[in-house]
């Protein structure tokens, strides 16, 4: 009887890893397909009425870098309603750059005009915008931006 009892742990626990093992290299060939950088697709943000997706740029699961889209009744100036989403770097907690959705072309701010409000950010910061493959993605300067962001939802009515 006891026999029996530890036969069966045994071969529960071979089965259990088996499968446990199987989910992991599924997991792991999933990853190696997926193709970096990417986007997620587009969030709302109830309490503060702006869009947001992340854009991943590697490995680990941290290596991400937030996008935003602010529409025109959340930013009444230049910021929002325009075709631009911002991009954020949320380890150093500044906006780095913006891309014009429009043309497809992307405008890296100077280090030193990075901030962490989008408000501090002056219009004039922003240089001409440059093709956006041409941009190295800060945190993985290996790799360049090369594709556009999902396209846009459309802005929620004001109420």
């Amino acid at each position: 009887m006891y026999a029996q009892r530890i036969l069966a742990t045994l071969v529960l626990g071979v089965l259990v890893w088996g499968f446990g093992s199987t989910c992991r290299q599924a997991d792991q060939a999933q990853a190696q397909r997926r193709a970096y950088p990417h986007y997620s697709q587009w969030y709302y943000n109830t309490d503060h009425n702006y869009y947001y997706c992340n854009y991943t740029y590697g490995e680990p699961q941290d290596s991400y870098h937030r996008v935003y889209y602010y529409p025109s009744s959340y930013y009444p100036g230049w910021y929002g309603g325009r075709r631009h989403v911002y991009y954020y770097n949320w380890r150093t907690r500044r906006y780095w750059g913006r891309m014009d959705l429009d043309t497809g072309k992307y405008s890296l701010l100077p280090e030193d005009k990075r901030k962490e409000k989008l408000t501090d950010i002056d219009e004039k910061d922003f240089p001409e915008p440059v093709a956006r493959d041409s941009i190295a993605i800060p945190g993985a300067e290996k790799l360049m931006m090369k594709d556009l962001p999902p396209a846009l939802p459309k802005d929620k009515e004001k109420k």
